[in-house]
Formats: C-alpha cells, structure tokens, sequence
C-alpha cells in the first residue's frame, strides 16, 4: 500500500511541476519560462478507498489536498475524520469524481465489474486539466481512449504502472509525450513491500502448520475494493 501510494504521489508531483516540460528546458539550456501548480488546494479523486487508496488519501491530505471518495463499503468514522473527505459516495456516483476531480487516483481491484469502466465517455467527463493516475490494473482504463483525450489536449496528463494485458507496446508512442509519465510495473516492488510479503507468508505458514486462521485472504467480490 506505501508503495503504491508513494507511486502514484510521484506522478501526481511531476505532473503538476510540469517534469516532462522542464527536462525540454533543460536539453535546450533554458531557465525559467514555466509556470507550475501545487498540489495544495487541488482536489484528487480516490476510486477505490482500500488500502493504497487510503495510504494515498492520508500523504495527500497533509500536502493541503482535499479528498473526493469512491468505495462500495463503509468507512470507518475514524478515518473519515482524519482524512475529512469532501466527497464519499458509492461506485455509481464515479461520474461525479470524475468531472470534478483534478487528479482521479485509480485503486481498484480488476474485476468483471471494475474491467474497463474508467472507460471512453468516463474519461470525456474529466476537465481539461485533469490527470489520470492508475497504479490499480491496466485493463480497468480503456487505454486508446486515454491516449486519444491526452493527444487531444482533453485531459490534463497522464501517470500510469501499469498496463493492459501487460503490453507496454500500445504505450511506447505516449512516452514522447510531455504529460505521459510512466513506469513498468515497479510502484509495488520496494524492498521494503518484498520484505513484508516474506513476512505475511511465512506467518500464515506456522498458522496452517497450527490450525489456525489464515490472514489476508482475498475473495473476488467481497472484501475491500483497493489493493
């Protein structure tokens, strides 16, 4: 979940400081001569309030951002009480985030439900200002429509790990592109996030051994949307 968050903090904060832009001024020797945007004030849209979504929401909350919230299951009191969100709704107010949101922070679990619903009229809602970030799975954005509404001027820029059916090919073209930030399916690998999913087995390990409860089971359909 901290990688994932950090990840997808990282793309947030090169496309607001306008990175891709700035490394042109660099090659051509130029100072100066861009005009960047904060992060504070700027709303972001979590699709998904599981794990990684909430590791983001709380970085993003002490950077001043506010919170808009799309989660199927409840939220404890507690947590909305330190995140505030101004927004919390259910899977069928995701159009709402969209529009509204200045970066939209996918943090879903790839499901017959969730596959390709950040789709091409979900993505035309988005201002033009707008970034899309997608740490979750690939197939959950129709990517040609993404790529298109970037090209377009559509949308405000693009940050993604990962990619449809895995094919980094269909993105190869948009690594050109000044707004596309991207990397190969690395926001989840820390060494940190390896140490403690060595961890979690071996401890569910010595509970099979004993009988007991297993942790971290994951059941398509229940459970919590994030990852």
């Amino acid at each position: 979940a901290d990688a994932l968050a950090e990840t997808a903090l990282m793309f947030m904060l090169m496309l607001s400081r306008k990175y891709g832009e700035a490394q042109e001024h660099i090659r051509l020797r130029r100072l100066h001569g861009l005009t960047v945007d904060d992060l504070d004030g700027q709303v972001l849209g979590l699709i998904g309030f599981g794990a990684s979504g909430r590791a983001l929401g709380r970085r993003a909350r002490a950077l001043g951002m506010r919170l808009m919230i799309i989660e199927p299951l409840p939220i404890e009191q507690a947590l909305l009480d330190e995140v505030q969100p101004s927004f919390v709704g259910k899977p069928d107010a995701t159009d709402k985030v969209m529009a509204e949101a200045d970066f939209v922070s996918l943090h879903l679990t790839l499901t017959s439900e969730t596959r390709g619903s950040i789709d091409a009229r979900r993505i035309g809602l988005m201002k033009p200002t707008a970034c899309l970030i997608n740490v979750a799975r690939g197939a959950i954005v129709d990517e040609a429509a993404l790529h298109k509404a970037l090209i377009e001027r559509r949308i405000g820029g693009i940050g993604i790990d990962v990619f449809n059916n895995n094919n980094v090919a269909t993105s190869l073209a948009m690594l050109e592109h000044p707004r596309f930030v991207a990397l190969p399916h690395i926001g989840g690998t820390s060494t940190k996030t390896y140490k403690k999913r060595a961890e979690i087995a071996s401890d569910n390990l010595d509970r099979l051994a004993q009988e007991m409860k297993l942790k971290h089971l994951v059941v398509e359909g229940k459970g919590r949307s994030g990852n």
